[in-house]
C-alpha cells in the first residue's frame, strides 16, 4: 500500500474525477467499478479510493503502463483476464492452443519448477497446498473479457440491477468449462472433468487488492487413468462443443445422455452403478416416452438408429437388450459381478452409446422413431 500525501492525493482525485466524470454518480460521488464487480470488492467506490488504487498500480506496473490501461478502459476497452481450470482424466504431450485464446498444458511434476503466482488462485498463493494441487496437473487457460470497466452507478448499491454486463470467453461459441469437458470426454472416449477453476487477473490485481477466491476446489477426485489429448481430438472437441450447444433445446434428452455416459466411464463410479448410468444414458437417448415395453423399444430404436443393414441392426438389438437386462439387475438391487465378460459388455455398450450420442449431435432434429422403424422417409 503506497502512502500518498493528502494534498497530492486530492489533486490526483480532482483530475481523475474530471477524466471519469461520466462514470460518477452526481449525488453520491461514487463511480461504478467493473474491476471490483469482476474480481470482488466494493462495486461503488469514491474517486479518492480509486485514486489510491491507481497510485498502487502505478508504483507496481509503472506510471505509463498504469495510465495506458486506465485510458483504454475509459475509452471502452474490456477488462482482459483468464479463466483457469485443473482438468482430471486427460494429459497432453505438448501445449495445445485453439484460435481464440484457449490453451491446455501439462504443468511440471516438481513443485520447485512451478511459480504459484503464475497459475494458482489467490487463496492458494504462498500456500504449500498450491504445489500439491498444481504439480503434474493438466491446466486449462481461457482468454476472457468483461465489460464495462467503469459505469455510472444508480446509487442503489446493486450494480447488476442497472448495468448490462457481458463477458466474451474466447472465440469458442457457447463456451463453459463444464460443457467443454463434456466435449473433451466424447472426443477422447474418456471421463474428463474440471477439479477446480478460478479467475486469473494478472496486472488487473494491481488496480483492485480485494480478489475473490473463484470457484474453489470441487469434489472431483483425481483420476489415475488419463486419456492423451492430441491436436486432432482437441479440434474435434471444439466442433462437438458447438454441436452440444446447438442441440441443447432440440434434443432434450441429449445432455442427460452425455452426462450419464460420462458417469459410466468415471473411475469413482462403482462397477454396478456404471450399468445403471449407461442404462439411463440409453433411455435418455432412445426412449422419448417412458411407457410400454421399454426394453424392446430401446433396443429397437437404437438398432435402427445405428445399424445400416439387417445384420448390424440385429447385433445392436441383441447388445442393447442384453445390456438393458444386466442394468435392470443393478436397478433392482441385484449384484453384478466384476467379471471379464461383464466388463466387455459394459465397454461395448458404452461405445454404442457414444456412437449414438455422436450421431444425434450430427442430426438437427430427433428422429420420429415410429417412422424410422417402419422405413418411412423423414
Amino acid at each position: 500500500m503506497q502512502v500518498v500525501p493528502d494534498a497530492i492525493l486530492k489533486e490526483l482525485s480532482d483530475k481523475l474525477g474530471q477524466v471519469m466524470h461520466r462514470f460518477v454518480n452526481p449525488k453520491t460521488g461514487f463511480i461504478g467499478n467493473g474491476l471490483a464487480d469482476l474480481m470482488g470488492g466494493l462495486t461503488d467506490c469514491s474517486v479518492t479510493d480509486f485514486a489510491r488504487e491507481l497510485v498502487n498500480a502505478g508504483a507496481t506496473l509503472g506510471p505509463q503502463d498504469a495510465v495506458k490501461m486506465l485510458v483504454g478502459w475509459i475509452n471502452g476497452q474490456p477488462l482482459c483476464y483468464q479463466t483457469k481450470g485443473l482438468l482430471t482424466g486427460v494429459y497432453v504431450d505438448e501445449p495445445l492452443v485453439l484460435k481464440g485464446g484457449l490453451r491446455i498444458e501439462q504443468l511440471p511434476k516438481r513443485s520447485s519448477e512451478i511459480l504459484p503466482f503464475r497459475h494458482a488462485p489467490p487463496s492458494m498463493i504462498g500456500s504449500d497446498d498450491s504445489h500439491v494441487e498444481l504439480t503434474g496437473s493438466t491446466l486449462l487457460s481461457v482468454d476472457c473479457e468483461a465489460l464495462p470497466a467503469f459505469y455510472r452507478p444508480s446509487g442503489s448499491g446493486i450494480a447488476w440491477e442497472t448495468v448490462q454486463r457481458s463477458r466474451k470467453v474466447s472465440e469458442v461459441a457457447g463456451f463453459s468449462i463444464d460443457t467443454f469437458c463434456e466435449a473433451l470426454s466424447l472426443a477422447c472416449n474418456h471421463s474428463i472433468r474440471c477439479r477446480n477453476s478460478w479467475g486469473f487477473y494478472g496486472d488487473l490485481r494491481q488496480f483492485n487488492r480485494i480478489v475473490s477466491w473463484g470457484r474453489g476446489i470441487a469434489y472431483v477426485p483425481h483420476q489415475w487413468q488419463q486419456a492423451r489429448l492430441s491436436r486432432k481430438e482437441l479440434s474435434h472437441a471444439r466442433k462437438l462443443l458447438a454441436l452440444i450447444n446447438a442441440r441443447n433445446t432440440a434434443r432434450r434428452g441429449l445432455r442427460m445422455a452425455i452426462h450419464r455416459w460420462i458417469n459410466s466411464k468415471s473411475e469413482e463410479t462403482p462397477f454396478v452403478d456404471r450399468f445403471i448410468e449407461i442404462r439411463i444414458a440409453l433411455e435418455a437417448l432412445y426412449l422419448k416416452e417412458r411407457f410400454g415395453e421399454m426394453r424392446f423399444r430401446l433396443a429397437t430404436n437404437g438398432a435402427w438408429h445405428l445399424g445400416s443393414n439387417p445384420q448390424e441392426r440385429r447385433e445392436y438389438y441383441d447388445l442393447l437388450r442384453t445390456a438393458y437386462d444386466r442394468s435392470s439387475k443393478a436397478v433392482h438391487a441385484a449384484d453384478i459381478e466384476d467379471t471379464e465378460a461383464n466388463r466387455k459388455l459394459l465397454a461395448r455398450t458404452q461405445d454404442v452409446c457414444r456412437r449414438g450420442i455422436l450421431k444425434c449431435l450430427s442430426e438437427i432434429a430427433e428422429p420420429n422413431w415410429d417412422d424410422l422403424i417402419l422405413g418411412t422417409k423423414v
